[in-house]
């Protein structure tokens, strides 16, 4: 099911989404703003997408560099445990997805630099995996049913297979995966998934 961009927002959410046990919020801060939410049972990841942020979590801060863009580098993370209450702050604003999932185990607010997310950055159930498709090819079929995909591109759009039918997505769109199934991007347009679910094999990765 494609939820197309504005359309699940829960202030001041751009993006508020759950299935099967795991969430993706996205949020747009402008220079100077802030949002503060709670983890609540879930554990949420702070994957910058556009420019960088402060991150507080209950006593504990941490800064995040960020990237000029999806498309620039990977990015450096925080990971926020159950049970929390966060503020992000981006001094010079930015754009913020959340992805989170029903944790089963508490685990320390820490830091994630760039250089080891690719790898993989440990969580309790959370997968998150960035994907980068060039222009005129497709993602890989390495991730599984059940599964929130955000979408950006570098201009135009791009298309989710579903069922093998394809659905047209641009910057912001996010599609609910009933099974695996790759992202194309067309011909001079770049695209970049941001895939959430939850499983045995947890953390974040990025290709």
């Amino acid at each position: 099911m494609k939820v197309p961009r504005g359309t699940t927002g829960e202030r001041p959410f751009d993006v508020y989404v759950t299935l099967n046990g795991t969430g993706l919020r996205v949020v747009t801060l402008a220079v100077g703003g802030r949002v503060r939410f709670g983890t609540g049972d879930d554990e949420v990841l702070v994957v910058p997408l556009l420019g960088g942020c402060d991150v507080a979590c209950d006593d504990e801060r941490m800064t995040l560099t960020g990237r000029r863009s999806v498309f620039a580098r990977g990015t450096d993370v925080a990971y926020l445990p159950r049970g929390t209450t966060a503020t992000l702050r981006a001094p010079n604003g930015g754009r913020f997805a959340l992805p989170a999932a029903r944790a089963g185990r508490d685990l320390p607010f820490r830091y994630g630099a760039a250089e080891d997310t690719p790898d993989t950055f440990a969580t309790d159930r959370l997968i998150a995996r960035e994907v980068l498709v060039p222009g005129g090819s497709r993602s890989p079929d390495e991730n599984g049913p059940g599964e929130i995909r955000y979408y950006e591109v570098t201009s135009g759009h791009g298309y989710q297979l579903v069922h093998g039918s394809p659905i047209e997505v641009r910057t912001g769109d996010v599609v609910l995966l009933p099974e695996c199934a790759p992202a194309v991007a067309a011909p001079g347009h770049d695209l970049y998934h941001l895939s959430v679910r939850v499983g045995q094999f947890s953390g974040m990765t990025s290709t």
